[in-house]
């Protein structure tokens, strides 16, 4: 860090390498994928082919996703995700921090890997 004529600190960046494959969308897909095989596995019904139900799960996994931030575990519920032969099919699921955390763990390692080979290539 070097101090400018102003007394500012200032940080010169050297190399900057992303994933920039990866985002919040992803770990939001995981969480979907896991309520889409937690529904099928308790009705027995497909929610991932249901155009109105899709939307909804993306909904209430990102709000999962944020809330696992700060608490350890979840709580998501869509009622009236969809219909199993004219009978309502409810989400009711909890998602513990740890669960998430690991149906997650390869996507944060992803995001260490391009930090590592910055890190290498600034040196």
């Amino acid at each position: 860090m070097a101090k400018d004529e102003d007394d500012f600190s200032t940080i010169q960046v050297r190399s900057t390498i992303s994933d920039n494959r990866l985002g919040g969308d992803d770990w939001d897909q995981r969480i979907m994928d896991w309520l889409v095989q937690q529904v099928k596995q308790k009705e027995g019904v497909d929610l991932s082919k249901d155009s109105i139900a899709v939307p909804r799960l993306k909904e209430e996994a990102e709000r999962a996703k944020k809330e696992l931030s700060s608490a350890s575990s979840a709580t998501i519920n869509i009622p009236y995700a969809t219909q199993n032969d004219g009978v309502p099919v409810h989400v009711n699921e909890t998602l513990s921090r740890a669960k998430f955390e690991d149906m997650t763990s390869d996507l944060l390692e992803r995001t260490k890997k391009p930090f590592n080979d910055a890190i290498t290539e600034a040196a």
